[in-house]
């Protein structure tokens, strides 16, 4: 059999390629994105596709790119008003951040829109970093765990994105319940001893007394974080035999708002020298959650001077005066009340 002349096949191809591209339908793109799916080459993505670089590299064609001007949103968690004079800062990965000597690599400073925005091309795609959100005084802070970076390479703009969402969520901090408000007491306290101050009367007692406080978070749209419940002896007068027995009741309130039983070794460790001991509340008290506690107290009339005081102090972040990092605050007010002794 003779071969077959395959040249006037391949003419009357092109011919017809080329008659169809003059009706505009583009056959080398659709043969080019037929192919891709085959993997042998791969389309080309269109002019102004935004694309997302996540926290580290995903491959390793995927280099680092500076991003000139990256942003960042802010909102409160309860309002979803925009925060301002609140800090999104970047740091080198595991770095110490309570470290005083350890700077962030940038930092982005909201304002009155929530808004903060960084165009010194410091911060990559494709890169490790630790990101914290600095809420000053007025905001806890926290570090940002799931995080991306969503980077237009056309633009050269990126917006972080935090935990799926287009902003940074900020907690107000809030305002303890007014500890030296007590609610009910026995005839022996007297509940106007002085500013913040209760005293236990010798000639009214017999040895014990009892008093209540509230424990909570008065202030709306706000949280108080890692509360605690602290025995402090500012002056170092107490001597810690003064009080031989100290015990807490759930009177009523949030039942998540949790004080220990047994005082009795939290006071003593508390008492003398500038001494200090703090018992643990909650993790958490949300806005206008509150719970009632009675305090009753077995005293020895002896060793309990008149002058001499002690103090129960509410704080945040887990201590007495305890901070915050990297804003290196102490957030919420103390509230206390003064406890002491009259003849």
């Amino acid at each position: 059999m003779a071969e077959k002349d395959w040249t006037k096949y391949v003419v009357l191809g092109i011919a017809a390629i080329l008659a169809l591209q003059l009706l505009g339908v583009d056959v080398l793109g659709a043969i080019e994105g037929a192919v891709s799916s085959s993997g042998q080459t791969v389309a080309q993505q269109p002019a102004g596709t935004t694309i997302v670089y996540q926290t580290a590299p995903t491959s390793t064609t995927e280099k680092p790119l500076p991003v000139e001007t990256l942003k960042v949103k802010v909102l409160d968690k309860y309002t979803m008003n925009p925060v301002q004079d609140v800090q999104v800062q970047f740091y080198a990965p595991g770095a110490d951040v309570k470290n005083p000597n350890v700077k962030p690599l940038d930092v982005l400073t909201t304002d009155s829109e929530g808004t903060g925005t960084t165009t010194k091309m410091i911060i990559q795609t494709n890169t490790n970093y630790d990101v914290y959100l600095n809420g000053s005084s007025s905001y806890y802070d926290r570090k940002i765990e799931n995080w991306y970076i969503n980077y237009n390479p056309d633009t050269g703009k990126g917006t972080l994105i935090a935990n799926g969402k287009g902003y940074v969520e900020a907690v107000a901090v809030g305002t303890f319940t007014d500890l030296s408000n007590i609610p009910e007491a026995s005839s022996s306290i007297n509940t106007s001893a002085g500013t913040d101050t209760i005293a236990y009367d010798e000639s009214a007692g017999d040895g014990s007394a009892y008093f209540q406080i509230d424990i909570g978070n008065r202030k709306a749209n706000s949280e108080l974080h890692d509360v605690v419940l602290c025995f402090m002896d500012s002056d170092g007068d107490m001597e810690g035999d003064e009080i031989t027995d100290i015990t807490a009741t759930f009177v009523s309130g949030d039942a998540s708002i949790v004080l220990e039983s047994n005082l009795l070794g939290y006071w003593q460790d508390a008492m003398g020298a500038g001494g200090k001991a703090c018992v643990d509340v909650a993790d958490v008290i949300g806005p206008g959650r509150k719970a009632r506690y009675e305090i009753a107290m077995t005293i020895n009339e002896a060793n309990w001077d008149s002058g001499e005081e002690f103090e129960i102090v509410l704080d945040d972040n887990g201590d007495a005066s305890g901070k915050q990092y990297p804003s290196r605050s102490t957030k919420a007010t103390q509230d206390k009340v003064i406890v002491t002794v009259q003849a």
